[in-house]
C-alpha cells in the first residue's frame, strides 16, 4: 500500500470516530482530522484547513504527482480537492448517510484493516525464521524440489473381457471423444497404472494433443492423448533456502493472525449458533 493510501486510511479513522458519535441533528459537522498549527488557508463552515495540513497531505502523495503540486497553481488545485472532500463529507453527514447499514459496514472493514496493520505491520516474520525451520520445511516437501518429469494425459480403456481379439477390434473402433483424464503422473506411476508397454507408448507420444494407436495394457486396450508435460525439477536445499524463508514467514504470519483472532474471540466471548445458520440462509440463491 502506498503512503498516500495509508494516510487516507488514518484520516478516515478519525472521520469514523467522529461520524459514529455524531448527533443526527447537527447542521454542521467537521469530518476532518484536527488541523495542525499554522496559517489558515481555507475555512469550510467551522472547519479550518491550515498550511501545515496541506504540507502534510502533500508529503504523502505519490511521487509522480509531486511535480504538479509543487507549483503555486498546483497547490491551489490540491487545496480545492481538500475543500471538495470536506464539502461532500459534511453534506453526507447532513443527509445522515453515516447511519446507513452499508456505510457502517464499510467503516467496520476499514477499522478491521487498521487494527491488523497496527498489530502486524511492524513485525518481521522473515527474521523470525531460523535455519531449523527452513530445513524442516524442505525435508517435509522434498517432492516439490525434486520432481521427475510428469505428464497429464487422457485415455480410453477397453477391458479384455473373455475374447481379447473382439476387445481389440472394439478398441480400434471406439470413439475418440470419451477420454478419461489423469492428474500429472510420472513414468513410474504410469507403468503401475497402465503397464510398461502402455506407459512407454504414452511417454513416446511426439507432441501434446497427439493420440496414440491402441496399445495393450495390464487390464485392457488403451489409447492415449498427452495434454501437457511437466518438466523435471531438481533443487537442493541451499538454492531453495531463500524461497522457503518467504514461505515459512508467511506461514508464521498466518499462524500469528489466527492466534490473534482466537484471543479476540475469547475476549469478546464469541458464541456461534450453528443450528440457526442453515435456517438463516434458507432460500438464498447461489
Amino acid at each position: 500500500m502506498s503512503r498516500g493510501n495509508q494516510k487516507t486510511i488514518i484520516v478516515s479513522l478519525v472521520v469514523i470516530a467522529q461520524v459514529l458519535g455524531a448527533c443526527k441533528n447537527d447542521t454542521e459537522f467537521s469530518v476532518r482530522a484536527v488541523s495542525k498549527k499554522g496559517d489558515t488557508v481555507a475555512k469550510i463552515g467551522a472547519t479550518e484547513i491550515t498550511a501545515e495540513d496541506i504540507k502534510e497531505r502533500l508529503s504523502h502523495q505519490p511521487s509522480f504527482w509531486m511535480t504538479k503540486y509543487s507549483t503555486p497553481e498546483g497547490q491551489k488545485d490540491f487545496l480545492e480537492v481538500q475543500i471538495r472532500q470536506e464539502l461532500l463529507a459534511q453534506e453526507a453527514i447532513r443527509q445522515d448517510l453515516q447511519n446507513q447499514p452499508e456505510v457502517r459496514e464499510s467503516i467496520k472493514k476499514m477499522l478491521a484493516e487498521r487494527v491488523l496493520r497496527n498489530e502486524f505491520q511492524g513485525k518481521n516474520f522473515i527474521a523470525a525464521v531460523n535455519d531449523a525451520d527452513l530445513q524442516a520445511y524442505y525435508d517435509q516437501n522434498k517432492e516439490q524440489y525434486n520432481r521427475e518429469e510428469a505428464v497429464q494425459a487422457e485415455f480410453t480403456l477397453t477391458p479384455f473381457g473373455s475374447d481379447k481379439a473382439a476387445s481389440l477390434k472394439k478398441a480400434r473402433e471406439a470413439s475418440q471423444t470419451n477420454f478419461a483424464k489423469t492428474d500429472f503422473i510420472t513414468k513410474e506411476e504410469a507403468t503401475k497404472k497402465f503397464g510398461a508397454k502402455a506407459a512407454e507408448t504414452l511417454w513416446n507420444l511426439p507432441a501434446v494433443n497427439k493420440t496414440s494407436n491402441v496399445v495393450e495394457g495390464t487390464d485392457g486396450y488403451y489409447m492415449f492423448r498427452k495434454n501437457s508435460v511437466r518438466a523435471p525439477h531438481k533443487q537442493d536445499f541451499a538454492s531453495a533456502k531463500e524461497g522457503i524463508r518467504r514461505i515459512v514467514a508467511n506461514k508464521k504470519r498466518g499462524e500469528a493472525f489466527t492466534k490473534y483472532i482466537d484471543e479476540l474471540k475469547k475476549k469478546a466471548n464469541v458464541v456461534v449458533y450453528e443450528d440457526k445458520l442453515s435456517g438463516a440462509l434458507a432460500g438464498q440463491k447461489h
